[in-house]
């Protein structure tokens, strides 16, 4: 190569590329909404599962009576950042500014206000599409994956809460396609390597393609416009636990008589899905009591929407080295010094709830970032997906498959932990049973 052929490369590629990239940096590049910066991942990390460092390390204000130099939103914020990457979102977990993570709260909280007769309507909303599945399955398993069903409902009744869509008019293959890719740039945004990076990079346009699909009036691409800042929340906090909750009430051989009973409580609840019917408890054979509301506060106990919380924490003077310290919810919640029989499902634990394992229930986070959703709307909903699947998917003749091989292994056992990785169950199917 000539020189001059290397001027025309410098002129006509490289050149152009210098100038579009310091254009972008100092003039297009939008200004972050959190001066805060990433996370090194060279930062130390600490994890802790005990109930009293969990709420300490969520309070994000100090540690061990040792003070954080960070401010509380700052502490947050910053192990949150990734999100902002994956997902171009600017609401009360990724924000340092006070006021507007007030604001986006109260704006939150006024949008999951119901009466009853809204969760009427969203009772009956939610039978609606298992009743199609099963409608449309074929003679021996349902349609569709299973996580991709309960992915689908929790997603469309979520947009209807949030912002009034009707869950019925929504283009299925833009939920679809948006709920896949939710979860995959969740797990890309985890990894640190070029290939997840490329790989979100490519997800992304495909989450923002379904969103312009199903908000056309909306500027998804604006951070603090971003539908997405709703969505996650309240989409994250239900469908994986919707699924595992709904899987323990029906798909445990070894306690179908308390499985008969389960269902006949959500089916209750399910006709008048009141907070009074939420709380009601029925006696079992065996003279226990059982309420929808103990169903699901075990289910968020064993299966907590958030497994671990992170926050950012400087002990110390200004010289001490930042680090993440993290609560690790799930662990906590299984721990036998708090509960026990702790990996057993079992709702009557909660009729009477000590203070020790009251304590060391933390699934909608702590003070003074506890969720909005916890004292009811989080619970109710889940309560309603959990009683459309189980009312409406008649486990007998049916078993749970974690993959198509075929094989004794790929069925779930009656004693067999789940693990609540993302990957997990992605496979999972309900297929009719050998004879």
């Amino acid at each position: 190569m000539t020189m001059i052929d290397i001027a025309k490369v410098f002129l006509g590629v490289l050149l152009p590329a210098l100038i579009g990239g310091l254009l972008y940096h100092f003039v297009w590049k939008p200004a972050p909404s959190a001066p805060a910066p990433d996370p090194d991942p060279s930062v130390p990390k600490r994890t802790f599962s005990d109930p009293i460092h969990c709420a300490e390390i969520l309070a994000g204000n100090s540690f061990n009576n040792i003070g954080n130099r960070l401010h509380r939103l700052e502490s947050r914020a910053i192990p949150n950042e990734r999100l902002v990457r994956a997902f171009g979102i600017n609401n009360a977990f990724t924000t340092t500014n006070g006021d507007y993570a007030r604001a986006f709260k109260a704006a939150a909280v006024k949008k999951i206000k119901m009466e009853d007769s809204d969760w009427e309507r969203i009772a009956a909303f939610a039978q609606r599409p298992v009743l199609e599945s099963v409608a449309n399955s074929k003679s021996d398993h349902l349609d569709a994956n299973l996580d991709s069903l309960v992915q689908s409902i929790a997603l469309k009744l979520a947009l209807h809460v949030l912002f009034g869509l009707d869950p019925f008019e929504l283009d299925k293959d833009a939920i679809r396609r948006l709920a896949e890719g939710i979860n995959n740039c969740w797990v890309y945004s985890k990894s640190s390597t070029m290939n997840a990076a490329e790989n979100l990079g490519i997800t992304k346009v495909t989450v923002n393609d379904a969103l312009t699909k199903l908000f056309p009036d909306t500027d998804s691409s604006s951070s603090e416009d971003n539908p997405l800042n709703f969505i996650l929340p309240a989409y994250e906090t239900l469908w994986r636990n919707v699924l595992l909750c709904f899987i323990e009430v029906s798909f445990r051989q070894n306690r179908q008589a308390e499985t008969i009973v389960w269902r006949k409580v959500l089916e209750t609840f399910l006709r008048n899905p009141t907070q009074a019917s939420f709380e009601k408890s029925v006696t079992t054979e065996a003279g226990q009591s059982v309420s929808v509301s103990h169903l699901v506060s075990e289910g968020l106990r064993l299966y907590p929407p958030t497994r671990r919380i992170y926050r950012m924490y400087q002990l110390g003077d200004s010289s001490c080295i930042p680090e993440i310290l993290a609560a690790d919810i799930e662990k906590m919640q299984r721990d036998p010094q708090n509960w026990e029989d702790p990996l057993a499902f079992k709702p009557s634990r909660w009729l009477n709830i000590n203070e020790k394992a009251q304590n060391a229930f933390m699934p909608f986070g702590n003070n003074p970032f506890i969720c909005p959703a916890r004292k009811e709307f989080g619970p109710r909903m889940i309560g309603i997906l959990v009683a459309a699947l189980a009312c409406h998917i008649n486990p007998e003749g049916l078993e749970l498959w974690k993959n198509r091989s075929g094989d004794a292994e790929s069925t779930l056992g009656n004693d067999e932990e789940i693990f609540t990785d993302r990957d997990m169950y992605e496979h999972w199917w309900l297929q009719k049973k050998r004879s």
